[in-house]
This record gives structure tokens, C-alpha cells and sequence, in this order.
């Protein structure tokens, strides 16, 4: 996720990276209030059951309140989990190349609303699931689990 975060920054982004922002000992709901968007990185190695359960809260605290949440599936993933049901419903992001522009396009395109030109110009939708994705238009931050 550092590299996705970098290349982000590299864009003029803010991204928001959970390990990097919350001391220990406090809890990331701290930051449910500020984030616009929330990108939910599902690795090959699944997902624990406290991350399901942080991830149904933000989940819910963030509908409440119109946050855009992309789901991200890295490399070794395929689709989003049965046991996260409330994510199937979204459209996700196959990013199983950090280097690869379009999935990079399609996730600032779901953070910013604004659909990157250079990097969607030859993207295929055969890449990403196709479900609908809510966008809103915001000030460009982004939140990672």
C-alpha cells in the first residue's frame, strides 16, 4: 500500500494510512469524521476478524455520513470476500500491479471524482468488477485499511 500512497502524493493526494496516523493504544474510529473517502485494501492473506469488524464500522459510520469507499483488491485476490457482503455491492479495483497506470486512474478517479484522462485512456472495464460506485466530489483525501 506504500507504493499505491506514494503514487498518490505524487498526484497532489493526501492519503491517509492507518499505521502511519494512529499512535498505539488509540483507535482508528478517531478518524472515521475526517476521511472522504476510504479506499479497503483486501489481500492475498484475507482478512482477520478484527479487520472485518473495523472494517463494518467504518463501513457504516462512513455511509452515514456519504464517505466514498472503494474496495482495492491486490495481487492474489480475485473478489471481495462472501463474509464482506456490504463490499460486493460496491465497484472494486483489481490492483494487482502497483506500476499499473489504469488501476492507479481508476483509484484517483474514485477519490477525486474526476476521471483522469492520461491514465484511462486505453482502460478497459474488464479490469474492475462492475458494480456501481457512489462518487462525490470532495477535496482529494484518502484513508487506508
Amino acid at each position: 500500500m506504500h507504493q499505491i500512497s506514494n503514487k498518490l502524493k505524487e498526484r497532489g493526494l493526501k492519503p491517509w494510512i492507518d499505521e502511519e496516523q494512529i499512535p498505539p493504544g488509540r483507535s482508528f474510529q478517531q478518524a472515521i469524521p475526517t476521511v472522504k473517502t476510504a479506499t479497503i485494501t483486501l489481500g492475498a492473506d484475507g482478512v482477520g476478524s478484527c479487520q472485518e469488524w473495523e472494517i463494518q464500522v467504518f463501513f457504516s459510520q462512513g455511509v452515514r455520513r456519504g464517505t466514498t469507499v472503494i474496495p482495492v483488491l491486490l495481487s492474489g485476490v480475485s473478489k471481495v470476500p462472501d463474509s464482506l457482503p456490504f463490499l460486493q455491492q460496491l465497484r472494486w479495483i483489481n490492483f494487482s500491479d502497483t506500476e499499473d497506470a489504469t488501476d492507479l486512474g481508476l483509484m484517483i478517479w474514485g477519490i477525486t471524482g474526476e476521471r483522469p484522462q492520461e491514465e484511462l485512456r486505453d482502460s478497459s472495464p474488464s479490469t474492475t468488477s462492475t458494480e456501481m460506485m457512489q462518487l462525490s466530489s470532495f477535496d482529494a483525501d484518502a484513508c487506508y485499511s
